[in-house]
């Protein structure tokens, strides 16, 4: 993406027209906005000014996960299901709908963190009925697993607002349930996603006749461990038991990683990334485990590995990978989407071995990780934005024209 493929930028008011026909791009401006909001919550309550009922620790993982992450699945979920169920029927309503509560739950969290969570509940609920209704239009059996993590993280998200309701910090073992969803979430989506990035890559290599397939069974049996271990860790409260499962999901993803070990995958840097991503969700899960069974170190050091060198790191590629293919434009991080994923590799580090580096831990754990998210996603904004607002959003292929996409 280079300064000559942005053309002039349309009015304010026509480029605003388009974003309820194509929610990626208002979820994804909302969910980029909100980053730093949510990672400046150590800070503040380290400067001695926290007025809300909801603990520090509570909010910052709420918003991360029930906020920020329900904009980016609904955005990517908006895109991806009508590319690849081939519906091309107009999304204003269930934009509205599904907005209307999310908006409504953003406006209630710093002050009811339990309302907001009761209000996010529909929204996910949603978000599965549109995954199913899609799938039995299409008669497309394939996006069953799209619905089925949408009502987990429904499933989940109402056991967390019913504990929230009680007391503040009544449902922190319901949110690290909604993290470890959300993660086998990113295993899930980002699997179309390798094979989509794949493809390109051997088409950018000159070998357009070859097809990418990466292995499917890897995939199922990563999530599903992942699954195992967040159900494991919810009822069973047996550490052993988590602690093997967790091993077992961090060696199968990254059994995932064998596919790639190609040249001509690995030269794209849009495949590194990818890959590296891959990389720390499964060390993250492998240390997690291992910490577990040795009974030596932090549950929480790996924990954040995953979840911003996983979950976060995923969450950019989507937002640029999504955001530049759905407006017309050829795969291509522009050089801001480059900086932001070493930014947050950067805070996935800090936060996981920063400590372990020598670092002051306050400026490991807390400052420097939310400063460099802060700028990671703020990057984003004002480049992809311009691109929305210069290029047109890219219409659902029928079935018969369907290329290769996201």
């Amino acid at each position: 993406m280079n300064k000559s493929s942005l053309k002039t930028a349309t009015p304010l008011r026509q480029a605003l027209a388009t974003f309820p026909a194509y929610p990626f791009r208002p979820y994804f401006l909302l969910a980029a906005a909100l980053v730093p909001l949510a990672g400046a919550v150590w800070a503040l309550a380290a400067a001695g000014w926290w007025p809300l009922a909801a603990t520090p620790l509570e909010f910052h993982a709420y918003a991360f996960l029930n906020i920020i992450g329900g904009a980016s699945f609904a955005g990517f979920l908006f895109t991806a299901l009508p590319e690849w169920t081939h519906d091309a029927r107009p999304l204003q309503r269930h934009f509205y709908a599904t907005c209307a509560l999310w908006l409504a739950a953003l406006a209630a969290a710093p002050f009811a963190i339990a309302v907001s969570a009761w209000l996010m509940l529909p929204f996910w609920l949603y978000l599965a009925l549109f995954a199913a209704h899609l799938a039995w239009r299409a008669r497309d059996s394939r996006q069953i697993s799209v619905t089925v993590l949408m009502l987990a993280i429904a499933a989940a998200d109402a056991g967390y607002a019913a504990d929230a309701g009680y007391a503040a910090g009544g449902g922190t073992l319901w949110l690290k349930t909604l993290a470890h969803l959300f993660a086998a979430g990113i295993l899930l989506i980002n699997f179309r996603i390798g094979r989509a990035i794949g493809q390109k890559a051997l088409e950018e290599a000159g070998r357009s006749d070859c097809s990418f397939m990466p292995n499917p069974f890897y995939r199922n049996l990563s999530v599903w461990l992942v699954y195992a271990y967040a159900t494991a860790e919810l009822l069973l409260r047996r550490p052993e038991v988590s602690a093997w499962l967790a091993l077992a999901a961090g060696l199968a993803v990254l059994g995932r990683l064998r596919e790639w070990h190609y040249f001509v995958l690995l030269r794209r840097y849009y495949i590194r990334w990818y890959y590296l991503t891959m990389l720390a969700t499964g060390a993250g899960y492998v240390w997690l485990g291992a910490a577990g069974i040795l009974g030596r170190g932090s549950p929480l050091l790996p924990f954040h590995l995953i979840m911003l060198g996983g979950y976060l790191m995923m969450l950019m590629q989507v937002f640029s990978i999504a955001g530049a293919v759905h407006s017309s434009l050829k795969l291509h991080y522009p050089a801001t989407s480059r900086l932001s994923l070493a930014l947050i590799l950067a805070a996935a580090l800090s936060r996981s071995l920063g400590v372990y580096a020598g670092l002051d831990y306050a400026l490991a754990v807390f400052r420097l990780p939310a400063l460099l998210l802060a700028a990671a996603f703020w990057l984003y904004l004002p480049v992809y934005w311009r691109i929305f607002r210069c290029h047109p959003p890219l219409a659902v292929q029928p079935a018969a024209k369907q290329r290769r996409s996201l």
